[in-house]
């Protein structure tokens, strides 16, 4: 037997400043023998023009429901290569969740930001961890990017900043201690495409292999960076 449905999980959500209700977050969910797959997303309940709030909640919700039902697709079409092979999952799950990490909502600034982390698991040598995030302007329900809120050249400082908390293992690096002190020279990508303001500073997020080998990255890091920095 199997569940598809989309159902509300909890109104708790942290914002900057404290907003009360701000948004909700529901679901997309599938269950059967031997595969989960769950994408979570947030839907907004107050602080935005209310045309702005329809408009963006449709979206997030038309984005999740196609996010879902790709990775359902892939893990039923996965599952039968199993079966069709004769290879056994020795009661193995295979998953795909994504699921709300952080929700941020300041009324100061008009900006959202959402994190979500996933975990990945179809059959390989394990499962997989990774971040997935969002920024929203609430005036306009518009996405925003790294781009459109840092000026100057940021890039260069962005970066060294980052691989000094990295190589030192400051407390501004979460899981850091798991790197060992080492910093990749093959890695480019330092400053992660998922992030996170919480009006303080950004956390920017990184999961398996994004700054090294899978026995150091296992549970990901994270790297925050301070506004005044």
């Amino acid at each position: 037997k199997t569940t598809d449905t989309a159902t509300n999980l909890s109104t708790d959500v942290v914002t900057t400043p404290q907003v009360s209700g701000a948004t909700e977050i529901k679901n997309f969910s599938y269950v059967s023998s031997s595969t989960s797959a769950l994408v979570e997303y947030i839907q907004f309940t107050n602080q935005l023009p209310k045309s702005v709030m329809a408009q963006l909640n449709l979206r997030i919700e038309k984005e999740a429901r196609e996010m879902f039902n790709t990775n359902k697709k892939e893990l039923v079409e996965t599952v039968k290569g199993f079966l069709d092979t004769n290879s056994p999952l020795d009661g193995r799950d295979l998953i795909e969740e994504l699921k709300i990490d952080s929700v941020y909502v300041n009324t100061d600034t008009g900006i959202a930001s959402v994190a979500q982390e996933g975990y990945s698991d179809t059959g390989g040598a394990h499962g997989s961890l990774s971040y997935r995030s969002s920024l929203y302007d609430l005036k306009t329900g518009k996405d925003l990017k790294l781009t459109d809120l840092l000026i100057g050249d940021y890039e260069k400082k962005l970066t060294a900043y980052i691989k000094d908390q990295i190589i030192n293992q400051t407390a501004n690096c979460k899981n850091c201690a798991e790197l060992g002190g080492d910093m990749d020279p093959l890695i480019t990508d330092v400053i992660s495409n998922s992030f996170v303001l919480d009006g303080q500073g950004i956390m920017f997020l990184y999961g398996a292999y994004a700054l090294g080998p899978y026995s150091a990255t296992a549970g990901g890091q994270g790297i925050y960076v301070p506004k005044e920095t």
